[in-house]
C-alpha cells in the first residue's frame, strides 16, 4: 500500500491535512483509493469526516469492469461525483 500526506497552509494560520492510500493488484492496477480529510480545529468541526473509498475490479484487458464508492465507516456521509473525481485524479500508476 502506498500512501501520500499532504499539508494545506492557509493564510489565516491554519491547516488542513489529506491523505491518500493506494492497494495494488499484482499487474500494478490500483484496487482501492481511500481519502482521509484532517480540518483545522479553528473551524470547530467536531464531528470527524469519514474517509471515502474507491475499489476497482478489472478485466483481463486491464479494462475497469466496475467502481465502487463508500465511506469508512459505512454510511457515514455521503459519496459524491466530487470525491470520485479527486479520487481518480490521484490515482498513482
Amino acid at each position: 500500500m502506498q500512501s501520500v500526506a499532504t499539508t494545506y497552509y492557509f493564510p489565516e494560520g491554519t491547516s488542513a491535512s489529506t491523505t491518500e492510500k493506494f492497494q495494488y493488484d499484482k499487474r500494478g492496477r490500483s484496487i482501492t483509493a481511500q481519502l482521509s480529510l484532517g480540518l483545522p480545529g479553528a473551524w470547530n468541526v467536531t464531528t470527524a469526516l469519514p474517509s471515502y473509498q474507491q475499489a476497482a475490479t478489472y478485466n483481463d484487458a486491464d479494462q475497469v469492469t466496475t467502481t465502487t464508492t463508500s465511506t469508512i465507516p459505512t454510511g457515514q456521509g455521503f459519496t459524491t461525483t466530487l470525491i470520485v473525481s479527486l479520487l481518480q485524479k490521484l490515482e498513482v500508476p
